[in-house]
């Protein structure tokens, strides 16, 4: 891995941050609508406030959805992923590229890893899962 590689962004971070600012979109729609219905204001300034809440996240998310692109087949091309669970490459964490599943071990999940999911998910081995199996064995 070059030195490169480990000093940007992965894919997997990448994809990350465009769904956050996809959610800009639906935040922009919520301050934009709420206030001119709320207080009846209507208007030019209104349709222009409007849209620049919309527009600016969308902009945002698609253009960091383009990047992440590039580096998942920047990613490919070097024989692993962060972000897709490709058959024949390596599986690698989007934060720390730490080795998930070796390239000659076949893909048990799904297509897409979702960095969310995995936040929510409890790996084996970890601290926590050592004191959920103890409070198992305790009841």
């Amino acid at each position: 891995m070059t030195e490169q590689q480990l000093h940007r962004p992965t894919a997997g971070q990448l994809d990350v941050w465009s769904r956050v600012a996809g959610l800009g979109i639906v935040i922009g729609l919520i301050i934009g609508l709420v206030p001119p219905v709320a207080f009846g204001l209507a208007g030019p300034a209104s349709a222009i406030i409007l849209g620049i809440l919309v527009v600016g996240p969308a902009i945002v998310s698609t253009v960091i959805g383009f990047r992440a692109v590039g580096v998942a087949k920047l990613e490919k091309a070097s024989g692993y992923s962060t972000m897709f669970d490709f058959a024949g490459y390596e599986l690698r964490d989007p934060r720390t590229l730490e080795v998930l599943r070796a390239s000659d071990v076949r893909p048990t999940g799904t297509i897409r890893r979702s960095l969310f999911r995995s936040m929510l998910t409890v790996k084996p081995g970890t601290l926590l899962a050592k004191r959920l199996e103890e409070d198992e064995k305790e009841r």
